[in-house]
């Protein structure tokens, strides 16, 4: 019988031992990807397509230099295309406000504030004396060639 349960409890040792290295093998790997998360400064984005998705308003924005844009809209309710010209706050490495007047002066006012480290994104439109404010995400669309 002490023959028998000696085999037995080896094996489950074994077994447990092996268990434990597949857990521990699995959860370095998830901490690599975490680390692997791309974190965008606003240096790094300049010529890139960003999607903004700000709750029923979706925008693609190419940030083209510290002074112009190109916004779409993949809602036609929200506006079609424009180039504006911004200025650009920078708050810290990975965040930033954008403002800009649509129309060259002669639209609403738009801020985008940009957090690139959380992927978020508050974008507040001025009109007359009304303003909007919408809260979003902010992703890497395509990058830039």
């Amino acid at each position: 019988m002490k023959k028998s349960i000696l085999p037995v409890l080896v094996m489950f040792v074994f077994f447990t031992c092996q268990e434990k290295d597949v857990a521990m093998k699995s959860t370095r790997e998830d901490a690599s990807q975490v680390v692997k998360k791309e974190v965008l400064k606003f240096s790094d984005i300049l010529g890139d397509t960003l999607r903004y998705k700000v709750g029923e308003p979706v925008f693609d924005i190419v940030i083209s230099s510290d002074t112009t844009l190109y916004w779409k809209s993949l809602n036609p309710k929200f506006g079609t295309e424009a180039h504006e010209k911004i200025v650009v706050i920078p708050i810290s490495e990975h965040e930033n406000m954008v403002s800009y007047v649509e129309n060259e002066g002669g639209g609403p006012g738009v801020r985008w504030y940009n957090n690139f480290e959380r992927g978020i994104t508050t974008v507040t439109v001025f009109v007359g004396k009304g303003m909007m404010t919408f809260s979003g995400t902010v992703k890497r669309k395509h990058k830039k060639n």
